[in-house]
């Protein structure tokens, strides 16, 4: 199947296909819209957070900083997780009312400048804004590409403006000058592909060329890390949360590929080549951990609930992979695992970046 792009001539398209997105609603999506817009909740600037890990390899977690991070962070990831229940709303139901909703709740943000305050920890804190700033873009470039949301919308252009004042503030702790550090392995682990991701979904919200630009640079960054059997040289030094960090660099790696594609900008063979080594890697560490657990001499950390099955947050790469690359090798991960909901990723990703399955 070829895989479907759009040419970048009304500006830059969303990673999610809306025709493929309806078209899988039905089965994945929402069977009711939302009911109810109640007013947003008053607009939150600073983010507080703390480190979590407690050894060297930063593969322990003090349970006790997680708690807090987590008490800390819940008014925020409430209000991300509305954002992205509107928007799946909508894309399944068509209520016009859901979308208008989820913009006078970004736009109320938008104009308070939320997230834009103190990181308190910056570095933390820092990543727990960049991950929002994702979670919030993906479901927001889902509207903006969906016709009549946006046209003749000035709330949708302050919104995508707010999501530029945001990644300006990302791309501080990431680039090449940050990469030149050798201390600085946040610059080249998975957190330089998540600001890339997260700084296209922004680009994207915002019609930025410079932004995209700029974060076409991260995947490219992000490509380079990849060895020949698809390890991470900087996730296998996580020791016990190695295959988990493996997931988690694949994924935002995937996010960009499936933006790249969709506005035909510059994803090549030999990029999707190295993409397919490191999700050969994730996929088979996934169903046998014993090869990453005698690279790192350590046995791994479970991915899997308490029934068994994979986590949603460790398979929902496969489905932007599976749209780029109709890879048959991930179909009983899709098969199993839909719908694919990850809050922390921006929402349902089977109807974000899924594809109808043979």
């Amino acid at each position: 199947m070829a895989r479907k792009t759009i040419a970048p001539t009304t500006g830059l398209h969303s990673p999610v296909d809306i025709a493929e997105a309806k078209a899988l609603a039905p089965l994945y999506g929402p069977k009711t819209p939302e009911k109810a817009c109640p007013p947003p909740p008053a607009p939150i600037r600073d983010i507080e957070a703390r480190a979590f890990y407690s050894d060297a390899s930063h593969s322990i977690e003090d349970p006790a900083i997680v708690q807090a991070n987590r008490q800390s962070l819940r008014p925020l990831r409430e209000y991300v997780n509305r954002i992205e229940r509107l928007t799946e709303s909508y894309l399944a139901t068509g209520n016009r009312d859901n979308a208008a909703c989820a913009l006078t709740w970004l736009e109320s943000w938008a104009a308070a400048d939320a997230l834009l305050g103190t990181m308190k920890e910056r570095r933390q804190a820092g990543f727990e804004r960049k991950w929002m700033l994702g979670a919030l873009a993906l479901p927001f470039s889902a509207l903006k590409e969906t016709p009549g949301v946006c046209t003749g919308n000035a709330a949708c252009d302050r919104i995508g403006a707010w999501f530029k004042r945001i990644a300006l503030d990302v791309q501080k702790d990431y680039g090449p000058a940050k990469r030149a550090n050798p201390k600085n392995t946040s610059a080249r682990n998975n957190h330089q592909n998540w600001a890339g991701a997260t700084v296209m979904l922004a680009a994207v919200a915002a019609d930025d060329a410079e932004l995209f630009d700029w974060a076409k640079e991260r995947f490219k960054d992000g490509l380079t890390e990849i060895q020949a059997d698809g390890s991470l040289p900087l996730e296998v030094s996580r020791g016990q949360r190695a295959i988990h960090y493996h997931v988690f660099a694949l994924t935002p790696m995937l996010m960009m590929a499936a933006t790249l594609q969709r506005n035909a900008s510059g994803l090549s063979e030999a990029d999707i080549a190295s993409l397919r080594r490191l999700a050969n890697r994730v996929r088979d560490d996934l169903a046998d951990p014993a090869y990453m657990a005698a690279k790192t001499g350590i046995t791994q950390e479970t991915v899997r609930t308490g029934d068994g099955k994979l986590r949603p947050d460790k398979i929902a790469w496969a489905e932007p992979w599976y749209r780029l690359t109709q890879d048959a090798s991930v179909l009983p991960l899709l098969k199993d695992g839909r719908p694919i909901t990850q809050t922390s990723l921006g929402g349902n990703w089977t109807l974000f970046f899924g594809q109808r399955l043979p």
